[in-house]
């Protein structure tokens, strides 16, 4: 009897290590050999569950490279623009909006970047709030 219950337990603690392409064996108990396949249901549906979890985070992550390659294409765009602007003779004025142009872009691209990280390290990252004057300036610059 000890040798059946062996089968079992073995079969469950694969299971529970997520070791999925075992084999399981039958026993000479037709009580046990009822359990065991039901733990074979269980270990196919567990698989397959596994494998669409795994599909989706892949898609996940290639929209979320696709999404930061857009995001990143405009903001290279206004970044080179201003620093061609900052190198010009500007008005103090023009000069200071400018720079606020800079800070922000660098600011938006440590947010990328503090994303990009988290995506690959799946690990939470602390990020820290900062005030910033872009509204202030979208508000006061559109008129």
């Amino acid at each position: 009897m000890r040798k059946e219950l062996l089968i079992l337990k073995n079969a469950a603690l694969q299971i529970k290590e997520k070791n999925l392409g075992f084999e399981i064996h039958s026993t000479k108990v037709s009580d046990f050999n009822e359990i065991l396949m039901s733990l074979d249901a269980l270990k196919k549906e567990l698989a397959a569950s596994l494998t669409c979890c795994w599909k989706l985070e892949e898609e996940r992550k290639s929209q979320f490279n696709a999404l930061v390659h857009d995001i990143k294409t405009p903001l290279t765009i206004i970044s080179g623009n201003a620093e061609l602007l900052s190198e010009s003779h500007l008005l103090k004025e023009d000069a200071k909006l400018n720079q606020n142009i800079l800070e922000e872009v660098d600011q938006i691209q440590f947010y990328i970047q503090t994303l990009i990280e988290m995506n690959q390290s799946e690990k939470a990252v602390s990020i820290v709030k900062r005030k910033n004057k872009s509204k202030r300036f979208f508000t006061e610059h559109s008129k």
